[in-house]
């Protein structure tokens, strides 16, 4: 009897023996698939970090030449608005200018019209004489 159990005990430690190499196999197969899956998620995650680090940089990138787009931008628009204040002085020291040049021509036509008026008294004054005087001769020979 005591055979017997030692036989089923043997047997039954076979039996466990080769679920355990059976169980031995799968763990290994699983630490290898593990392994596997590790190396994969390691290099996909190495990998998504490296595309990351490329989004990022060229992010930075677009970020830097945007701000110097708009960094140009406002130098162009400093320079353009500098450049209508300049020709807005200009403009505005032209239109004093001619402005002045107007009153001077005004003035100079004022006194060109006065001196034309003062002719004009004078030829009418010498002209109301003459007609005086040619008149007074005329008195004086039909006189004679």
């Amino acid at each position: 009897e005591a055979k017997k159990k030692a036989e089923a005990a043997s047997t039954q430690l076979k039996a466990e023996a080769g679920r355990l190499a059976v169980l031995e196999e799968k763990v290994a197969q699983m630490k290898a698939e593990l392994a596997r899956t590790s190396d994969h998620s390691q290099g996909a995650r190495a990998a998504m970090e490296e595309e990351l680090r490329a989004l990022r940089e060229r992010a930075e990138r677009a970020e830097q030449e945007a701000e110097a787009e708009r960094s140009k931008g406002a130098d162009a628009l400093q320079k353009a608005m500098l450049l209508k204040d300049q020709q807005t002085q200009q403009v505005r020291a032209r239109v004093c200018a001619l402005e002045e040049e107007v009153k001077q021509l005004e003035a100079a036509a004022a006194a060109k019209e006065k001196e034309a008026q003062r002719l004009l008294s004078d030829r009418d004054r010498d002209a109301s004489k003459m007609v005086e005087e040619k008149e007074k001769e005329l008195g004086r020979e039909v006189a004679e």
